[in-house]
């Protein structure tokens, strides 16, 4: 059994919903209301619900011994995001690559050798990082959400097609429903694994 089980039998998965989570400090006066925000700059994360859909025999026992092989929040797994755009494109966005420059932690802009990338709110990974597009000054030049928490050298492989993240649960406890049918669902939240690396 591998930590790649879910990323192998994307299948399984019947939806998600996923969350952008930023860090910004807010501090507000008690006299007039008046708000001050900081900006953390490079700070942000991906957190997802998935929804498996009802499983019986061999998917059954497969997808409770993934469960159990990730130890709680321990074990990092890869989660293949579903995402309608990426799903029902008519092109694929294969063979995509960083270019021009290497960009570093922290930034938001990363340039591609590829003409058709840019589309806002088109999900992306380079190195099994997500993100998402939120503009672009050129097809080529993309303005993206989170920051970057690595180092991207120039001829990275940009994945557009089927982006997966490297994710953790977010609870100890796993849990499932059984009825008379022998079915289960599964239900679980997980958040992005970050290192800054």
């Amino acid at each position: 059994m591998s930590n790649y089980f879910l990323f192998n039998n994307p299948d399984l998965i019947e939806s998600m919903g996923l969350r952008l989570v930023r860090s910004n400090a807010i501090t507000e006066s008690p006299y007039t209301f008046e708000q001050q925000v900081q900006y953390s700059g490079h700070i942000g994360k991906w957190e997802a619900d998935v929804k498996i859909k009802p499983l019986q025999g061999n998917n059954l026992n497969e997808f409770q011994a993934f469960l159990a092989l990730l130890r709680g929040r321990k074990v990092v797994f890869p989660l293949p995001i579903y995402h309608q755009w990426n799903v029902n494109q008519e092109t694929q966005l294969t063979n995509i690559t960083t270019n021009y420059t290497d960009r570093h932690i922290g930034d938001t802009l990363i340039y591609t050798d590829n003409t058709q990338a840019g589309a806002r709110g088109r999900i992306f990974d380079i190195d099994k990082k997500l993100h998402i597009v939120t503009d672009y000054t050129s097809y080529q030049n993309l303005e993206i959400e989170p920051p970057l928490t690595a180092t991207v050298s120039v001829g990275r492989d940009v994945n557009f097609d089927d982006p997966a993240g490297f994710f953790r649960l977010e609870s100890d406890t796993v849990q499932f429903d059984i009825n008379n049918a022998i079915t289960s669902g599964f239900y679980f939240t997980c958040v992005q694994h970050i290192d800054y690396t």
